[in-house]
């Protein structure tokens, strides 16, 4: 109903309005209350993202509460994804909705304040180094297996430090500790502790251990910074993040190679236990031995088999050589000449050459007829 169309009125003179009525006169009113676009300051409560795109809302302070919406068309242009306890500063309009009479907001942007805003810029961050592939697993470096060359950077002074120190020297007592101090709070300190990984460049350690002893999220903003997140995997040497916070993640802790609830923690990740390793390298030559002295024995036992195979083999052959050798004299014996005499043959030779046709003989000529056992002169009376 226009505000400016008369109302009916009953019989004494006063308006008569239908529910409709009221709340457009309430909306009507509402909607010109302040004037157009204006910003509100509060508590983000009760929030629901719905699954048709909208979010649904309430903003509070310390003394009171009011509804807002966020249409669909607006919430993809806002950029982040309202949190509740989040302190925001909403850009809207007063509205009224006449179906059930109550009056909200409608939201056209957020803006985070204080602590929501702290935390809006680092999800930015961390979503920013994770598409460039920053915190990405394939990256990871492993901890070498043994490493006597350990590197920290903490503060010079700091319990990290000690506890770090103590640690590894109870693990392994002749490990190697290099410090590179830093700052790790305050203003000054991400550029710090970038700089202090750094210096890790030149030198000669197998891991690097970034340390803190735990503190507040403002203790440990250093450690969500982008600078320090970039020196971490920039860093030559695998990183072990141990800044000491278990319920949150840092951004140097996505960034590193291993990340450690504590510094303790990060010395028994680098550093092992001399004696078990010791233990292990006498329990490794105790199987070694057994299992070259298992090799050579099975060699010998090869080899003796080997050798009966080969004697046997040689045997075989042998007796195979000796049979053919048999077969091939009785062979040879039964071609000789000597054998064909001895079943009565002779051989007629003239001048040591065999007679094979009378035609070569003429009457009067020497013979030599040689039986199988001796040989006579004869003299050839006549041919035939």
């Amino acid at each position: 109903m226009s505000s400016n169309a008369p109302l009916p009125r009953d019989l004494l003179g006063e308006p008569t309005l239908t529910v409709s009525g009221v709340n457009a006169l309430i909306g009507s009113a509402v909607r010109g209350a302040a004037g157009g676009m204006f910003w509100v300051e509060g508590e983000i409560t009760d929030f629901t993202a719905h699954g048709s795109g909208h979010w649904y809302f309430s903003l509070k302070d310390e003394n009171a509460e009011i509804r807002a919406v966020c249409w669909k068309s607006a919430t993809h242009r806002i950029g982040l994804l309202p949190e509740n306890g989040m302190a925001a500063l909403c850009r809207c309009s007063l509205d009224f909705y006449e179906r059930r009479g109550s009056v909200n907001l409608t939201v056209t942007a957020i803006e985070p304040r204080g602590a929501g805003a702290k935390a809006l810029a680092l999800r930015r961050l961390l979503e920013k180094l994770e598409k460039e592939g920053l915190f990405a697993r394939e990256r990871k470096r492993d901890i070498p297996f043994l490493c006597s060359r350990v590197g920290v950077a903490a503060a010079p002074e700091g319990a990290a430090l000690a506890d770090i120190i103590k640690v590894a020297r109870s693990r392994f007592p002749n490990v190697s500790i290099t410090v590179s101090p830093c700052l790790v709070q305050g203003p000054s300190a991400p550029d710090d502790i970038a700089r202090a990984l750094a210096r890790f460049g030149s030198a000669e350690v197998d891991v690097v251990i970034l340390a803190r002893g735990g503190g507040s999220d403002e203790d440990l903003s250093a450690f969500n910074t982008e600078i320090v997140a970039r020196a971490v995997a920039a860093c030559p040497f695998p990183v072990i993040s141990a800044v000491g916070h278990e319920t949150d993640v840092t951004a140097s802790d996505l960034a590193s190679d291993r990340r450690a609830a504590t510094p303790s923690e990060a010395a028994e990740i680098a550093v092992p236990v001399k004696g078990e390793i010791v233990r292990w390298l006498e329990e490794l030559a105790s199987r070694l031995g057994a299992n070259l002295r298992s090799a050579v024995s099975f060699a010998g036992m090869e080899t003796d088999n080997v050798s009966d195979a080969l004697f046997r083999a040689a045997q075989n052959r042998l007796s195979e050589a000796d049979y053919r050798l048999s077969a091939a004299a009785l062979r040879l014996d039964g071609l000789s000449p000597l054998a064909i005499l001895g079943r009565g043959y002779s051989v007629a030779t003239k001048g040591g050459k065999p007679v094979t046709d009378s035609a070569s003989l003429d009457a009067g000529d020497d013979i030599e007829i040689r039986f199988s056992k001796g040989a006579a002169d004869a003299q050839v009376r006549r041919t035939r």
